[in-house]
């Protein structure tokens, strides 16, 4: 159902006709989508009547967060935040940076970053929190997915570009890091992952972190 327009577009003021179609489907509602346990989707939110729970995926991750929230260990902690809806990462932000001791940002939060003066400002306020905060170098940028990619700063002072793939300078800092941290929490794409030309940082993460 997460094709569905009726998911996606649920609101409590406009109900989906289709809903009444789903609490037909079953007895007890079961919610494993972590990633999606915070928005307002017709699965996630609508089912008042139905005796409710979380599924296995979820009861994984949150024992993976306890690692980090609790920490009694004191371990090093270096939280990797990836992906590409900057405002959804706001309050994960903040909260890591209480609680980590690095976050590394990257993927197309940095498009973000580097047009919007409200996320420099913010990231800027958090970096008095616990955590060191570093954002990604260099990388894979063009006009859009179509056009030739070039390896360039992310500082470059051009607007119309985009970053779509994390840069090998970046890959090496990055690695760097996860060698100095006892627990990695990774939370999104390096890059755009769909694309062949962009999918390259995010498998090397992965083969760093296996």
């Amino acid at each position: 159902i997460r094709f569905f327009q009726s998911e996606t577009n649920y609101s409590l003021d406009n109900p989906s006709t289709e809903l009444s179609k789903y609490l037909q489907l079953g007895d007890i509602y079961v919610n494993d989508a972590f990633g999606c346990c915070h928005r307002n989707h017709m699965s996630i939110t609508s089912f008042k009547n139905k005796p409710k729970s979380f599924g296995y995926l979820i009861n994984q991750e949150i024992q993976h967060l306890d690692l980090i929230t609790n920490n009694q260990s004191n371990q090093k902690i270096l939280a990797i935040i990836g992906g590409g809806k900057m405002d959804d990462k706001l309050p994960l932000l903040e909260n890591l940076s209480k609680k980590v001791d690095s976050i590394y940002i990257a993927g197309g939060n940095i498009n973000s970053i580097r047009t919007n003066m409200v996320y420099q400002k913010y990231l800027e306020t958090i970096s008095h929190n616990k955590a060191s905060i570093y954002k990604m170098g260099d990388g894979l940028a063009a006009l859009d997915l179509e056009s030739t990619p070039k390896m360039i700063n992310t500082n470059t002072i051009q607007n119309l570009i985009n970053f779509f793939d994390i840069g090998m300078n970046s890959i090496i800092e990055l690695n760097e890091l996860v060698s100095k941290h006892d627990i990695i929490f990774w939370n999104g794409p390096l890059g755009v992952i769909e694309h062949h030309h962009y999918n390259y940082g995010s498998k090397t993460l992965f083969e760093i972190l296996k």
